[in-house]
Parts: structure tokens; sequence; C-alpha cells
């Protein structure tokens, strides 16, 4: 029999919510990429993409740390191991988090209110789109 823990189910809310923030994120850019000729104002869509990106970014941060727990096993103290964070940090579970963390924080900027008046075209969505699936080089 398989023994769970409450790690092992904090992990898997974690890795779900991560997920949904990625399809939100992503796909709030595609539709704002597929709808940027339509009349309708794009504010609730950023927005949308915003709070998405922002989620992402939290989740992915208590991922890294519920995952460093679940391997430190000694229970909540283990969040405060801080080196077997740096343990984990440097495997392909440590890359992983690092790259979702930066995606989600290029997005969150790129969606961000000074971000958009500082551009004079609003959400650049071309720009979004490059970090989030680049074209492959020539």
């Amino acid at each position: 029999m398989i023994d769970l823990d409450v790690w092992d189910f904090l992990i898997l809310g974690t890795r779900t919510l991560l997920y949904l923030a990625s399809i939100g994120a992503i796909g709030g850019i595609f539709s704002l990429f597929f709808l940027m000729h339509h009349p309708d104002p794009s504010r609730i869509r950023t927005r949308y993409v915003r709070w998405c990106a922002l989620a992402g970014l939290l989740v992915g941060t208590i991922h890294v740390f519920v995952q460093t727990t679940d391997f430190s096993g000694p229970g909540i103290e283990g969040l405060y191991d801080w080196n077997m964070l740096m343990i984990v940090m440097e495997t392909s579970i440590g890359l992983s988090s690092a790259m979702r963390i930066i995606g989600f924080s290029v997005i969150l900027i790129a969606s961000s209110n000074w971000f958009l008046a500082k551009s004079a075209s609003g959400f650049d969505v071309r720009s979004a789109l490059l970090v989030v699936a680049p074209q492959p080089h020539k």
C-alpha cells in the first residue's frame, strides 16, 4: 500500500494550481492575440492575464518550498531547511521551477499598468508570445 502524507497532497494541489495558472496566463495571451482587431477593449483580458500570472508566480514559489519540505521529511520544519532547498534548486526540479517563475514574472511585468503606460499600443501581445513560445532561429 502506498503511504501518502499531507505533503504529497500539497504537491498535487500546488501542481494543479500551477497548471490552471499556466492555462489562464498563456490562454489569455493567445486570446488577446487572436482578438487583437476586435473592437472590444482588451482591458478585462489584460487584467485576467495579470491575475493568472500573479497566481502562477505565487503558487510556483510555494510549490518549490512544498517539494523541498517533502524531500526534507520532518514536516513543517522542512520549510526552513535551506540546505535541502539549495540541493533541490540544483536539480531539474529547481531548473523547471526557476524557469516557471521567470516566465510568470515576465508575463506579469508585460501586463502591468506601469509597462502598459510606457507602451503606446497597450499590451504588446507579440512580445509576450515570443516569451511564451519562442520561434526557432533560422
